[in-house]
C-alpha cells in the first residue's frame, strides 16, 4: 500500500566507502596543502617584470620608455621630483646600448655601401667607396662581387648579342 522505497542498512554500508579510505584522503589532502604553504614561504622565483612607465607631470601625463630595452642601473630621480627637459632621469647598463649603437653603425654603413655599389652600375662609373666606409671591409667585399656578378652578365649578353648578330649575319650570306 505504501509505494515508498526503502534503503536497507547493509545497502548504504556498501555504497559509502570506508571510514580508513576518506580519512587517508584527508590526511594525504592536508600534507600536500601543507607541503604548498612551506614551498611558498621559502621557494624563492626570480622574476623579471616588464611595464611602461608613467611620469605624472603638472601639465599633462607624459610617457617614457627607452626605444632600447637593457638593464637599468641607476635611477637620477625620485617620486615627487621635479624634472627638466634634457634631465637624465636614468642609466642603462652601458653595454648593451653600446652594442645597439655598434649595431646601428653597421646597418647603416652597409646601407651607404650598397648605394654606392648601386650608384656607381647606374651610372656605369667605377666603384669607390667614402673613406669612413672602408672599415667595413666584409661589406665592401660582398658588394664587390655582386658588381663582378653583374658585370659578368653584362659582359656575357653583350657576346650572346654579338654571337646572335653574327648569326644573323651568317644566315644572309
Amino acid at each position: 500500500m505504501n509505494d515508498v522505497p526503502t534503503i536497507s542498512t547493509t545497502d548504504v554500508s556498501q555504497a559509502a566507502p570506508s571510514p580508513r579510505v576518506s580519512r587517508v584522503s584527508l590526511w594525504v589532502f592536508m600534507a600536500g596543502l601543507v607541503a604548498l604553504v612551506v614551498w611558498a614561504y621559502v621557494g624563492r622565483i626570480d622574476q623579471v617584470t616588464r611595464a611602461p612607465a608613467q611620469i605624472i607631470a603638472e601639465g599633462r601625463t607624459q610617457l617614457i620608455q627607452s626605444s632600447d630595452g637593457g638593464v637599468l642601473t641607476q635611477v637620477h630621480v625620485k617620486e615627487g621630483d621635479t624634472v627638466k627637459a634634457g634631465q637624465l632621469l636614468a642609466t642603462l647598463q652601458k653595454e648593451r646600448a653600446a652594442a645597439a649603437v655598434s649595431d646601428s653603425n653597421a646597418k647603416v654603413a652597409a646601407l651607404r655601401i650598397t648605394l654606392a655599389r648601386l650608384h656607381a652600375e647606374v651610372y656605369n662609373s667605377p666603384l669607390k667607396f667614402d673613406s669612413s666606409l672602408l672599415t667595413y671591409a666584409d661589406y665592401i667585399r660582398t658588394q664587390r662581387v655582386d658588381t663582378d656578378v653583374v658585370d659578368h652578365r653584362v659582359h656575357r649578353g653583350n657576346q650572346l648579342g654579338v654571337l646572335q648578330h653574327l648569326t644573323a649575319v651568317f644566315e644572309l650570306l
